[in-house]
C-alpha cells in the first residue's frame, strides 16, 4: 500500500556459508542489487535503488542477523542509468570455445612406433574446465574414404618444467595421416568438444640418418596444422581422398658406368637410384629399355614398316621395397635389335633376299653386360601399384652420350627425366613388335643371338662386386 512499509523475501541462492572454520575475504559473498517497483500494468518504475558490493556475510562465528546494506550506499537514479547483465543460462560457456596449441611433435626412437604431441593448455581462465583432449585421425589414401578413428586423453597433467602437456599415440611411421586434435571441457558432468580444433596433415619416423628426418627431431612445421572450428574438421576428416594422380618414380641420379676391366676392354652398364616413398601404394617399378637410332635409313614411320633402328622393348621388373631410404640398381645395355630391323611382314620377297628363313630372330646383342658402348640406349620408368597396377604415365630418361675415358658420366647433369603418355609408345603396328606393351621379359644369354655366333658372352668382362640386370 503506498505509503507504508512493505517486506518480502528474496528467494536467491546467495552462495553457501563460509561458516566456521572460515573466514569470509572481500571478495567471497559479494552481490549487486536493483531494486525497482512493478506495477500491476506490468510496468516497472522509472526511478530505481541500486546497491553495490554489498556482503551477506559478516562473520565465521554461529549464527546472526544483520543488515547487509547498512555499510554500503544505497544510489537512487533513473532506471536508464544502470542495469545489471543477466548472463543466459542457456548459454555456452567460455570453456565450450576453449584453445589449444600445439608446441612439438615428436616421434618415438625406441620401443612402440608412435607421434608424441606436446600440447600447450587453455589458458589459465577456462583451464579450471579442460578436461583432455580427443584426437580423431585417418591416413592418407589417395582415391579411398576411409574412417577415422578417435583417441580420447583424459589426462590434463601439465610438465612443471615445460608447461606442455604430452599425449602418445601409437601410429605406423612413415605413413601419411590427417590428425584433428579437439580440447574437451566440462559440461554439466560430461566431456564435450570444444567448437575449435587443430587440423594437420603429415608423417613420422623414426631413421635420424635420413634426410627428410628434421635436425631437432620436431615435426611441427612439416605437419601445418592450422585453428579450425571442429564442426568444419570432422568434415574434411569425413571427405573421400581424391584420387591419386599418375604416380612418378622420384629419380636421385642416372649414371652412365664404363670402367675398365681387362685388357682395356669398357664395360658399359648403367646405374639408377630412385625413390618411392612418396608413393603409398608402391608394388614395384617396371624399367623398360630399347635401342632407339630411328635416324638410320632402314627405319620407317610407326606403323610403317620398316623398324630398322628401333629395338624391341625389354622389361625389367624391380620389386624391391625400401620404406627408409633410396633403391640403387646397375642396368646392362639394352639389346641392339632383337629383331630383324628389315623385318616386313607385308615385302616377303624382300626379306627372303636379306634373311632367308630367318626373319625375326637375327641381330640380337649379347645381354648379360654390354660389350660395346653406344649412345641409343633408352629406358622409360614406370610405377606399378597394388591396386591400380600400372601407371598410364612414365618417366624417358635422357640418354646418355658416352664419353672417351669417362668412368662415369652424369645423365642428369643438363638434363631431366621427361613426362610422357605410355600411348606414345604403342603405336606400331604389332607385328612389328616394337610396342611398349609387347615388351618381352628380361632376356638371358641363353636367348642371344650375334651376327650368328648363339650365346657370345661377355659377362667375364663384369666389374667385380657389382650385380648387373
Amino acid at each position: 500500500m503506498p505509503g507504508t512499509t512493505q517486506t518480502f523475501t528474496l528467494d536467491a541462492d546467495l552462495g553457501s556459508p563460509v561458516g566456521p572454520p572460515g573466514i569470509p575475504t572481500a571478495t567471497q559473498q559479494k552481490y549487486d542489487f536493483v531494486f525497482r517497483l512493478k506495477y500491476d500494468t506490468g510496468q516497472e518504475s522509472s526511478e530505481q535503488i541500486r546497491i553495490m558490493g554489498a556482503r551477506t556475510e559478516y562473520s565465521a562465528l554461529g549464527s546472526y542477523d544483520f543488515d547487509p546494506f547498512n555499510e554500503v550506499l544505497n544510489i537512487k537514479e533513473k532506471s536508464t542509468a544502470f542495469d545489471l547483465e543477466v548472463a543466459d543460462p542457456s548459454a555456452p560457456s567460455a570453456a565450450s570455445s576453449m584453445t589449444i596449441a600445439l608446441d612439438q611433435i615428436l616421434s618415438t626412437l625406441s620401443g612402440n612406433k608412435a607421434i608424441r604431441f606436446y600440447v600447450k593448455p587453455p589458458e589459465a581462465s577456462v583451464l579450471a574446465d579442460w578436461r583432455g583432449v580427443k584426437i580423431r585421425y585417418r591416413k592418407v589414401i589417395p582415391g579411398t574414404d576411409p574412417d577415422f578413428e578417435t583417441f580420447t586423453s583424459t589426462n590434463t597433467a601439465i610438465s612443471a618444467i615445460s608447461g606442455l602437456q604430452l599425449i602418445e599415440l601409437e601410429i605406423d611411421f612413415d605413413q601419411k595421416y590427417e590428425f584433428v586434435l579437439t580440447p574437451l571441457y566440462a559440461n554439466s558432468g560430461a566431456r564435450s568438444d570444444s567448437t575449435e580444433s587443430l587440423f594437420g596433415c603429415g608423417l613420422v619416423h623414426r631413421s635420424q640418418t635420413r634426410d627428410d628426418y628434421p635436425a631437432t627431431g620436431n615435426w611441427l612445421q612439416s605437419f601445418n596444422f592450422v585453428a579450425m572450428k571442429t564442426d568444419k574438421a570432422i568434415k574434411e576428416l569425413d571427405d573421400a581422398f581424391p584420387a591419386p594422380p599418375d604416380p612418378i618414380i622420384k629419380i636421385t641420379s642416372w649414371t652412365k658406368n664404363n670402367p675398365t676391366i681387362s685388357q682395356g676392354v669398357g664395360q658399359t652398364y648403367y646405374q639408377l637410384t630412385y625413390d618411392h616413398r612418396h608413393l603409398s601404394d608402391f608394388k614395384q617399378l617396371n624399367i623398360y629399355r630399347r635401342y632407339y637410332n630411328p635416324s638410320t635409313s632402314t627405319a620407317g614411320t610407326p606403323p610403317n614398316f620398316p623398324v630398322g633402328g628401333i629395338g624391341a622393348w625389354e622389361k625389367v621388373e624391380a620389386t624391391t621395397v625400401n620404406a627408409s631410404g633410396t633403391i640403387t640398381i646397375n642396368l646392362r645395355q639394352p639389346p641392339i635389335y632383337n629383331y630383324n630391323a628389315y623385318y616386313d611382314p607385308d615385302d616377303l620377297i624382300s626379306d627372303r633376299l636379306y634373311l632367308g628363313t630367318n626373319l625375326k630372330n637375327a641381330y640380337l646383342k649379347d645381354t648379360d653386360v654390354g660389350y660395346f658402348t653406344t649412345n641409343y640406349d633408352q629406358f622409360l620408368l614406370v610405377v606399378e601399384e597394388n591396386t591400380a597396377g600400372e601407371a598410364t604415365k612414365g618417366l624417358l630418361l635422357p640418354t646418355i652420350t658416352y664419353i672417351n675415358f669417362a668412368d662415369k658420366i652424369d645423365g642428369l647433369l643438363s638434363y631431366r627425366a621427361q613426362e610422357v603418355e605410355l600411348s606414345t609408345y604403342n603405336n606400331f603396328d604389332s607385328r612389328a613388335d616394337r610396342n611398349q606393351n609387347q615388351a618381352r621379359a628380361n632376356m638371358t644369354s641363353g636367348e642371344t643371338v650375334y651376327y650368328g655366333r648363339t650365346n657370345w658372352r661377355t659377362s667375364a668382362y663384369a666389374p667385380t662386386g657389382i650385380t648387373i640386370v
